[in-house]
């Protein structure tokens, strides 16, 4: 697992998001260490209670978990692992 140079699990980040016809928000792209990482594919998503989570493919080569939670709708960095 590897991380952005300053940030750690748990850092909040900048998310933009396309809402579907569902009036679901699934990320396009993040801010990450003053990086614009665009998602290439949204590999896995999964729900609990407080959180909506996202497995993406960044253009960068690696697989970031980002999750959402429910009440602010704020975003964090949940991990980064190199493929």
């Amino acid at each position: 697992m590897i991380r952005a140079r300053g940030t750690s699990a748990g850092t909040e980040i900048q998310v933009d998001c396309y809402a579907g016809y569902r009036a679901e928000e699934t990320p396009r792209r993040f801010s990450l260490g003053g990086r614009l990482i665009e998602i290439v594919s949204v590999i896995e998503r999964w729900a609990t209670p407080d959180y909506r989570y996202f497995r993406v493919q960044g253009n960068d080569d690696c697989v970031y978990i980002l999750a959402q939670k429910l009440d602010d709708g704020k975003w964090k960095l949940g991990s980064t692992e190199f493929i």
